[in-house]
């Protein structure tokens, strides 16, 4: 049986590095794809179904992907990248109350400086794993049901890197990569998102799992190019990329409403990931600037959270938040806050969104802000 040019390479590169022991963390994602949607994208790109996936036991964190001239292809992720990925997420999810009844409070494992210090031994291990260490992965012991969200948001990431190798494959076939452009980098992120959006996020409602699997590895890259790793210079900078998704979700979605009710998890595991960056870099203040974007986030956050009568959360704890942050926001962003969040909470609903749950989130919006000190209260958040 003749083999093919990706069979012969890909064995090639697993006998040099086999996998790790223990079960697979990458390919099974791809499970998570709706079969319909999977049909449709083999019948448009028929070289999908026969690309080879594997995670060779590599401690470098690395993910490739080369197609052949005889349509035939592979992607590997190796197990260093793997290893970063569980570690960043393992950090986060730590660090997350939880309540699954709407009525018990499950506190996180972690403080938010453990979180921190988590975050930054893995940012820290990033050299040495590229030296050829295998690190080892401590984290404090996650119980469930925080383990099940840690597994829900590891297979969305892992799905994201898996789908944007894959996008390489169908879409820039026998490029090398090191001859790809930005333009490239970009359109296998958005062949990456939109196939699990639709494949995965919209069909099992998990729509901001998604966007957040999708913004937490470039976010990860982000971290390591600011303590001073170069990236290849076909890359465009791991920011780009973030912005380059996040305007992807708002072109995806009918309203501001629909946007910012979406983009809650992502920005807040964003600014957690910048707090420790800057942290490392000995920056001060040690949190990041506040932006329109991240207050009216922040502020969809805790709404969201209101209104599903989330154990522990109040308007008095909200505005306290939302009272923090207005205060550290300059005037120039406050402005622009104000504007984006009649957008985002008093606009009228658009005829395909859930306009009963617009309605109780503008309710609650306009008591949170009836807590807020006079000058908040009338010229920022309330209508003119």
């Amino acid at each position: 049986m003749n083999l093919t040019q990706a069979q012969y390479e890909f064995d090639r590169k697993i006998e040099n590095a086999p996998p790790w022991p223990g079960p697979e963390r990458a390919a099974p994602a791809l499970s998570l794809l709706d079969q319909v949607v999977c049909r449709r994208l083999n019948k448009r790109y028929p070289i999908l179904p026969s690309i080879l996936i594997g995670e060779p036991g590599d401690p470098r964190p690395r993910a490739e992907c080369a197609s052949f001239d005889d349509d035939s292809a592979y992607v590997l992720v190796s197990g260093g990248m793997l290893d970063v990925i569980d570690a960043v997420l393992g950090a986060l999810v730590s660090g997350v109350n939880l309540s699954t009844d709407g009525r018990t409070k499950i506190p996180a494992v972690a403080s938010p400086a453990a979180v921190d210090a988590a975050l930054d031994a893995t940012y820290q291990s990033w050299g040495p794993r590229w030296r050829g260490e295998r690190v080892p992965i401590a984290l404090p012991a996650i119980p469930e049901p925080s383990a099940a969200v840690l597994t829900v948001l590891g297979d969305s990431v892992r799905l994201f890197l898996l789908l944007h190798e894959m996008g390489h494959a169908v879409l820039h076939t026998s490029i090398e990569a090191t001859e790809r452009t930005h333009a490239q980098e970009l359109e296998a992120d958005q062949f990456a998102f939109d196939t699990a959006l639709d494949g995965y996020g919209l069909p099992r409602d998990r729509i901001r799992t998604v966007l957040a699997g999708a913004c937490l590895l470039p976010r990860i890259l982000e971290a390591l190019r600011l303590l001073g790793h170069k990236f290849p210079d076909s890359h465009p900078p791991p920011g780009e990329r973030v912005a380059a998704i996040l305007a992807r979700m708002r072109q995806r979605c009918d309203s501001e409403f629909t946007y910012f009710y979406n983009v809650t998890v992502a920005i807040s595991n964003g600014l957690r990931m910048e707090s420790a960056e800057r942290r490392l870099l000995g920056l001060t203040p040690d949190h990041p600037a506040v932006t329109a974007e991240s207050l009216v986030a922040t502020a969809m956050g805790m709404l969201i959270e209101l209104e599903k009568g989330t154990p522990g959360e109040t308007l008095s704890s909200a505005a306290k938040v939302l009272l923090d942050l207005c205060n550290d926001a300059n005037a120039a962003e406050l402005e622009r806050a104000s504007a984006l969040a009649r957008a985002v909470f008093l606009a009228p609903a658009h005829e395909d969104s859930d306009a009963n749950l617009i309605a109780k989130i503008a309710t609650l919006y306009r008591e949170l802000a009836g807590t807020l000190p006079p000058k908040f209260r009338y010229t920022f958040l309330e209508e003119p």
